[in-house]
């Protein structure tokens, strides 16, 4: 608890973090590409609230819950719902402790398992919640980008999954590349169906900070055509793998 308030006081709803745009725009474009997979009639979970930009994105949605471990947040999004007169409901609860009554078409986690102590655990716990023939569509960081292979080059970290200073702030655990993450989704009986990379990222946050959000939008777009393996952050779809 003592770390999901201290995560979300000292950077989700602290809005003067130079790089908050950044990472704005490039969730704004991830959230794009998760669009796809629900439709107005689907039973939507999602884990976590974050920087709320999900919430907003799905405020319309009649059928969209999601899960919150930290009080700030749920107190966040329980406002922005207020606000927006949105049918979006929050539980306050942990992952690992969540018991639904119904399953879901969809389970969106976005720039999760890269914080879980556990990640298999938590995939399993989905795995009960989705539906047969449902789609569990997860974005993590992606140990494979280009910033952090140029960072090895030039020895600013000696692996590819370092954890970098901000990876810490953040509260990272971990960062994954598609073939430690398709890992963790087989050992929770969960088969990948598709893949996408997002952003061309070179350079840190930190050194991208200075550029317009015009030219951060163009290094999202960019991703799309591009190898996933490529990209700062990667997104998995994933379904039950004996699903009938």
């Amino acid at each position: 608890m003592e770390n999901l308030e201290r995560i979300a006081k000292e950077y989700h709803l602290k809005a003067d973090m130079p790089d908050m745009f950044i990472e704005a725009i490039c969730q704004e474009f991830e959230i794009n590409w998760v669009k796809q997979f629900i439709n107005p009639n689907h039973q939507v979970l999602d884990l976590g609230i974050g920087d709320g930009l999900f919430l907003k994105a799905f405020n319309s949605h009649n059928n969209f819950t999601i899960i919150e471990g930290s009080p700030s947040l749920v107190e966040f999004g329980n406002a922005e719902i207020k606000k927006n007169k949105s049918k979006i409901k929050i539980i306050e609860t942990y992952f690992e402790d969540y018991l639904p009554q119904s399953q879901f078409d969809v389970i969106i986690a976005s720039h999760v398992l890269e914080h879980v102590h556990d990640p298999v655990i938590v995939l399993n716990k989905c795995r009960s919640w989705l539906k047969p023939g449902g789609d569990l569509v997860i974005i993590v960081p992606n140990n494979e980008s280009l910033h952090r292979r140029l960072g090895v080059i030039l020895g600013i970290q000696k692996e590819l999954d370092e954890l970098s200073s901000r990876d810490q702030i953040v509260g990272h655990l971990r960062v994954y590349s598609i073939q430690t993450l398709t890992q963790d989704l087989l050992a929770s009986g969960f088969i990948k169906t598709q893949e996408q990379g997002f952003f061309v990222k070179i350079l840190s946050n930190q050194q991208l900070s200075n550029l317009s959000p015009e030219i951060i939008d163009g290094l999202c777009k960019l991703s799309a055509g591009l190898p996933a393996e490529l990209g700062a952050n990667i997104g998995l779809v994933a379904k039950h793998a004996y699903a009938k």
